[in-house]
């Protein structure tokens, strides 16, 4: 979502974007923070670098399934960074997306630096 109040100077060119791509605008500072608690919903609680994961890739079908495999063998994400994110690309209407995350393995070994790719309609890619 998009917040700017309308004395906002230079807001011409994403509210053109916004417009264009359906993204909701709102013009006070109330409606702003009312629309972004509305996105969030109730939210996900994180500790440590899940904190870096963003929420629509938290709660996309592909990530907690490879999360909860990657807690089961005692592994511990200690970072995350969207490398791309691609808005509802997918067939089902999904996002597509790819994640660079740093594990720190469950033996205890040192972190590994892995990638992780929601394709369309292909599921995870690791």
């Amino acid at each position: 979502m998009l917040g700017a109040p309308p004395e906002a100077e230079r807001m011409a060119y994403l509210l053109h974007f916004a417009d264009g791509l359906g993204v909701p605008v709102e013009r006070t500072l109330l409606g702003a923070a009312g629309a972004a608690l509305r996105a969030v919903g109730a939210g996900s609680r994180r500790t440590g670098g899940e904190w870096a994961v963003p929420l629509t890739v938290w709660r996309s079908a592909p990530f907690p399934t490879w999360y909860a495999d990657r807690r089961a063998a005692g592994d511990r994400l200690l970072d995350a960074r969207v490398e791309w994110y691609a808005p509802h690309a997918g067939p089902d209407g999904g996002a597509a997306w790819l994640l660079t995350v740093t594990i720190a393995p469950g033996d205890g070994s040192a972190p590994a630096v892995g990638r992780l790719l929601s394709a369309q309609g292909q599921g995870l890619l690791i």
